[in-house]
């Protein structure tokens, strides 16, 4: 039976919180000059990785961009270390859940337009923060890349944070332009992202937009499979009218979602400011206060009950049923290995390459309705 080291470095470690592709996360614990424990998370890469110098070299390349970000609404990575040769890093432990976790318990399984509008704005905020962040390691700013309702965190105090910068990249970074392997989840990338095309900000951004969407309808806008019908949805921007799905939401945020969700680059958010001077321009439906102790009030009874998710562990081990730990939940929840080959391709060997993957369900909820398609807003 596994069970988790003692110790990693200077950290003591009090529970697994689980693992996902490519890493495993640990609550861990120590001591500072002045007698307080300090409570973290420590995320490290699996056993089965350790080997890879690549991969290790590409983990502390971009463990290093993430460290340098300090903001509001970004999980703050707080050090980085190295135990028997893996390197690792330390995170804020946010008390809280994660959208994934939230968004199914919520009545009506989704938010109100209040609460998806602080969501926009706090996320807005962080992603314009990281697309211009100037540091040593992303002099232009760094692109999350991996933007969805996993690794966003709201604590029980109701703040929004971005998590899991684990395969965010340097705008203009070589290296990651020719990435031979499509990293993310499929139904929240951009179509340039599905193509291996190279990335900026507006990528990121249109993931904001799925995000979006699916709070505020409760349903991912192109399915949430890694199917060929979920890629050819993204690709060509096909998706069910949020105005039909969300008439509640109001034709400010409305607008401004549908065009987060452009498939056309061109016809996009140019970056992450002109997405808040839209929203500034948006009816303000309750106060920031007022939001935020309304996402409190649905987290609150939450933390410490969410029972279990599963996660496989090391590989094709075969998955494992993990308790989420009483309070906290992990940055960096699930990292994502990399899956599917790609170089820029055309999308019918986009479709081929996933089309092993299971399809929707008959009866599934993100299945779309006769008549109710639509290509763009």
């Amino acid at each position: 039976m596994w069970s988790a080291p003692e110790q990693l470095g200077e950290y003591r470690v009090v529970r697994r919180l689980g693992a996902g592709g490519m890493a495993e996360a640990f609550e861990v614990e120590r001591d500072t000059a002045n007698g307080v424990t300090q409570r973290a998370c420590l995320k490290r890469v699996l056993p089965a990785y350790r080997g890879d110098a690549r991969l290790l070299a590409r983990f502390e390349r971009e463990v290093r961009i993430a460290s340098t970000l300090r903001h509001g609404n970004i999980v703050d990575v707080e050090a980085l270390g190295e135990d028997e040769g893996a390197p690792y890093m330390v995170l804020q432990l946010i008390d809280g859940v994660d959208l994934r976790t939230l968004l199914p318990r919520v009545p009506g399984g989704h938010l109100s337009a209040a609460l998806v509008g602080r969501l926009a704005i706090d996320l807005t905020y962080a992603l314009a923060y990281a697309h211009t962040a100037r540091t040593p390691g992303a002099p232009r700013g760094v692109v999350h890349r991996d933007l969805s309702p996993a690794n966003v965190l709201i604590s029980r105090t109701g703040e929004v944070r971005l998590a899991d910068f684990g395969i965010a990249a340097a705008i203009d970074d070589p290296s990651a332009a020719v990435s031979q392997s499509i990293r993310g989840k499929v139904p929240y990338m951009s179509p340039e992202q599905l193509r291996g095309e190279p990335l900026d900000g507006r990528s990121d951004l249109f993931s904001l937009g799925t995000v979006l969407y699916e709070v505020a309808t409760g349903q991912a806008p192109f399915g949430r499979g890694g199917d060929a019908i979920t890629v050819r949805n993204v690709v060509e921007g096909v998706r069910p009218p949020l105005s039909m799905r969300a008439p509640a939401l109001g034709e400010g945020l409305t607008v401004v979602i549908d065009r987060l969700l452009e498939p056309d680059l061109a016809a996009r958010f140019e970056s992450a400011d002109a997405v808040l001077d839209a929203l500034a321009g948006c009816e303000p439906p309750t106060t920031t206060m007022g939001a935020r102790l309304g996402l409190a009030a649905l987290v609150e009874p939450l933390v410490g009950s969410v029972g279990s998710r599963e996660h496989v562990v090391g590989g094709d081990r075969p998955a494992q049923t993990e308790r989420l730990a009483d309070g906290v939940v992990a940055a960096a929840w699930e990292p994502t290995a990399a899956s599917t080959p790609t170089r820029p391709v055309p999308l019918a060997t986009l479709e081929a390459a996933v089309s092993a993957s299971a399809r929707p369900p008959p009866g599934d909820p993100d299945g779309f309705i006769a008549g109710e398609t639509a290509r763009g807003p």
